[in-house]
């Protein structure tokens, strides 16, 4: 069984009859508590501030261990300062996140391209604000486009569909950096995880789903397979090949390109049973009521090492620690890599189709994981954190006119990365459209 029911994105010609598949979804992180909407601009520093001279030295290493409150800590609320260190700590990591986002989704379009004959100059550029990304991506995009659009004049039937990916947050971590930062929860737990579920190992009987993790293990494997597959293969085999090499038939002999079928022995996409490690969630052996692995549903005994699929939103706790926490949730999220279905459904395939779907398989989960996930959670980190910042500095605009410059840095800083992140997640948003096929001849209706 699957972590939840399956969703796939049926990914469509524009046009085409039939229902279209469901749409990409991504359970939501609220990075930060509800807080009343201040009467100012929540962006804009106290006019009353004391001016600040010098720069913010400590922001060129993120080291703010050192920062100092004129303000006796006495006379403030209790943990400031320590909240406030925290929180510019995470403001310098989130500033720091563009260009490591954008090398990620250069690496995965550049794949993608290379797979479907890209090389040189159209597959290579560094991060640049997001224009490196846009360059790759638009230049993958185009080619793998008109592999597909070729592939249909030539009626070759390709049928594409891509699963919802899943991304979680870890509540004992949330639950850690809280209290390390001052605020601590009480009552239960599992009433903080909301939108979502509570999903963990379960020490007693499992009512519900029970999915094994990433890793080396025997079953059915949702993600890439390394090893042996047995049905419903495509990609290295380094060991016996049955069903088709570079789009000809074989039968139990190696394979020096794309092996498509199964494989005795490599790495690729694999709808079958997978005998080696493989980087999705795997279906445990059926074992009515005992899971083996996470429990998805509910657990009549203890619940450990649990992970949160909606919310992990404690309310009432001091904003600049909740702010300060989703900023460092946000950077540690958990997404997997969600399984793109590839077929050649009719028609005589060849060694250009056969290496581009390959690279489909490859590079396209690491892109839409990247779109779910991160390109959604970072922005709003940076929104928490820019705005529980200033809002600290309009409570407490005397206290301490360094980290006042600090947070004016900062703030600037996170700015420029927003918009960093931004262009870089609408330079994948050409990756979808470019894989659309058809819907096979099952899904469709026709018209009365």
């Amino acid at each position: 069984m699957s972590l939840a029911p399956r969703q796939l994105t049926q990914v469509q010609a524009p046009g085409s009859p039939g229902p279209r598949g469901a749409a990409l979804t991504v359970l939501s992180l609220t990075l930060f508590a509800c807080r009343t909407t201040p009467a100012v601009d929540p962006t804009a520093l106290p006019a009353n501030a004391p001016p600040a001279a010098g720069a913010c030295e400590e922001l060129t290493a993120g080291d703010f261990s050192a920062l100092v409150f004129s303000t006796p800590t006495a006379l403030l609320p209790p943990g400031t300062g320590e909240n406030v260190r925290m929180l510019l700590g995470r403001a310098f990591r989130l500033a720091q996140a563009g260009g490591a986002f954008e090398k990620e989704v250069i690496q995965a379009c550049a794949e993608l391209g290379t797979a479907a004959g890209l090389q040189g100059q159209d597959v290579h550029a560094d991060p640049d604000a997001g224009h490196g990304a846009e360059r790759v991506c638009s230049a993958a995009a185009a080619r793998v486009a008109d592999v597909f659009r070729r592939a249909k004049e030539a009626r070759v039937v390709l049928d594409v569909a891509v699963d919802t990916p899943r991304c979680f947050v870890e509540p004992d971590a949330a639950r850690s950096c809280l209290a390390k930062c001052g605020a601590h929860l009480n009552g239960d737990p599992r009433a903080h995880c909301t939108g979502g579920e509570l999903v963990g190992v379960c020490n007693g009987r499992c009512s519900g789903a029970c999915v094994l993790p990433p890793g080396a293990g025997v079953g059915v494997c949702h993600g890439a397979c390394a090893g042996k597959c047995e049905r419903d293969f495509r990609g290295a085999c380094s060991g016996s090949c049955t069903g088709g090499c570079n789009g000809v038939a074989v039968r139990g002999k190696p394979c020096p390109g794309v092996c498509t079928g199964s494989c005795s022995d490599g790495a690729g996409a694999c709808a079958g049973k997978c005998d080696g490690s493989c980087t999705g969630w795997w279906d445990p052996p059926v074992s009515p009521g005992r899971c083996p692995g996470v429990c998805v549903g509910v657990c009549a005994g203890d619940l450990h090492d649990t992970l949160c699929s909606g919310e992990y939103a404690p309310q009432g706790l001091d904003p600049v620690c909740q702010a300060a926490c989703g900023a460092e949730a946000a950077l540690a999220l958990r997404c997997d890599l969600p399984f793109v279905h590839a077929a050649v459904r009719s028609g005589k395939t060849t060694p250009e189709i056969e290496r581009t779907l390959a690279g489909v398989q490859a590079a396209v989960p690491k892109i839409v994981r990247l779109q779910q996930g991160l390109a959604k959670r970072l922005p709003h980190a940076i929104e928490g954190a820019t705005t529980a910042s200033v809002e600290w500095s309009n409570a407490f605009p005397t206290a301490a006119p360094h980290a006042l410059l600090c947070v004016r840095a900062a703030r600037d800083a996170m700015r420029e990365t927003l918009k960093w992140l931004e262009l870089t997640a609408r330079s994948t948003d050409v990756i979808l459209p470019a894989i659309r096929t058809d819907p096979p001849p099952s899904a469709r209706t026709d018209d009365p």
